[in-house]
Parts: structure tokens; C-alpha cells; sequence
């Protein structure tokens, strides 16, 4: 048990780096226009309204490649229990991607896809790991 708390955790610890790692280059290619304070919601809720095509396409690469680490991660630390651990920490990045859509409203197209990637690259992130025999 101890184990798949361990690899659920070191999962959604490694997704939310590599989220943080591909949004990172995202803002080198699309920085936030000065002026613009990231800490306020309401200036994101406006800059979201007019911010070009690319950022959105580069938050979904980072939920994408986030979750598909994190399943990775769990897998590594706990193969026997693979499968259960990366549906749950696709699905606790799910939740986050809920609240976080909530939080600050975005286009309809991207919250529906963004929300349909946690869980299914989580679990590809897992097939890439063979099992223990």
C-alpha cells in the first residue's frame, strides 16, 4: 500500500514538473504581454479572451506530456499496481485541470480536450514501462 501512495504521489509530483517544464517554454514562445500581472485572476481572465492560438496549443502539449511522465513515474515505482496508480493520478490531474478551468474560464474547444488528455496519456505513460515478471 505504502508503495502505490509512494508512486501516486512521485507521479503527480513528476507530472506537475513537466507540466511546469513545457508551459516554461511555451511563455519563451509566448510570453505574457507586460503589464499583465500572472498573479491576478481577472487580468488572466481578460489576456485568455485575446491570447493567440499557440499558448493554448502549448498548454495542452504540457498537460499531455505532464500526465504521460506522471504515468511513467508511477509505473517505475510500482509495476505491480500500474494501471490502478496512473488512473488515479490521471485522475487527480483531471480534478486540478477542473478546478484550474473554473478558477479561469478558456475557450469551450479547450476546456473539453484538455480535459479528455489526463487520464488516457497517464495510462499510455504506463505501457511504456513492461511489466515485472
Amino acid at each position: 500500500m505504502w508503495k502505490s501512495i509512494f508512486a501516486i504521489v512521485g507521479g503527480l509530483v513528476s507530472a506537475s514538473i513537466g507540466i511546469m517544464i513545457v508551459q516554461g517554454i511555451g511563455h519563451y514562445f509566448y510570453p505574457i504581454p507586460e503589464g499583465i500581472d500572472p498573479q491576478d485572476t481577472e487580468q488572466l481572465k481578460a489576456y485568455i479572451k485575446t491570447a493567440p492560438l499557440g499558448v493554448f496549443w502549448f498548454l495542452i502539449l504540457s498537460f499531455a506530456v505532464g500526465s504521460l511522465i506522471g504515468g511513467l513515474v508511477c509505473s517505475i515505482i510500482d509495476r505491480n499496481n500500474k494501471f490502478r496508480n496512473g488512473f488515479i493520478v490521471g485522475f487527480f490531474l483531471t480534478i486540478a485541470g477542473i478546478v484550474q478551468l473554473i478558477s479561469i474560464p478558456h475557450p469551450f474547444w479547450f476546456s473539453i480536450l484538455s480535459e479528455c488528455l489526463y487520464i488516457p496519456f497517464a495510462l499510455i505513460g504506463i505501457f511504456l514501462i513492461k511489466r515485472k515478471k
